[in-house]
């Protein structure tokens, strides 16, 4: 079992994560004869294809889905990294759980907010016509399901993969979850 890591470097680290997903590597690359901006892979491929989606027409569902997913897991980042700030100003002693399930709940709180509003105002820019009470409700599934998914990785299968791993892991959950709430009451909406 490791050791307990500062809070502050947790939200540092999830801050950088972030920096690292939005500030390109380089400064210009050329693609198809225009130059554009280099990111990671996974984002620029995620750009490219609706780029020239959006050129063709109505996104497809997946298109939109991906949109909001995308926006969902940055927001639950940047609402964990919030409440890792939060939360680190009331220094817990490790006997106290009662401090411990606080502190707990304030970075969870945060993440949830941030996915939900996350995958919302990335379906608003993207145009996708999102469900703002799906983008709740699934933000909501998806903490459970992310909190479940870290249990299972550092506990039950002891596979110790760090605390970077397990961020992102529930990261993406909760914004995969919070996407699809949304598409799903749209598509009942629409």
């Amino acid at each position: 079992m490791r050791g307990p890591v500062s809070q502050p470097a947790i939200a540092v680290g999830t801050l950088l994560a972030l920096a690292a997903v939005a500030t390109p590597a380089r400064a210009q690359e050329t693609w198809g004869g225009s130059r554009l901006p280099s990111f990671p892979l996974p984002v620029q491929t995620l750009a490219l294809g609706f780029a020239a989606e959006a050129q063709e027409g109505e996104r497809t569902w997946g298109a939109k889905f991906a949109i909001e997913a995308l926006g969902g897991t940055v927001g639950s980042l940047a609402g964990f990294g919030a409440g890792v700030l939060v939360a680190g100003l009331d220094e817990c002693d490790n006997e106290s759980l009662l401090c411990i399930l606080e502190d707990v709940a304030i970075t969870v709180g945060g993440s949830t907010v941030g996915s939900g509003l996350g995958a919302w105002g990335a379906g608003r820019l993207g145009s996708t016509r999102p469900s703002g009470l799906g983008a709740a409700l699934g933000s909501l599934a998806g903490a459970a399901a992310g909190l479940g998914l870290v249990h299972l990785l550092s506990e039950e299968l002891d596979l110790n993969p760090g605390d970077g791993v397990l961020l992102l892991s529930y990261a993406v959950t909760q914004g995969v979850l919070a996407a699809l709430g949304s598409r799903l009451i749209a598509a009942i909406r629409d």
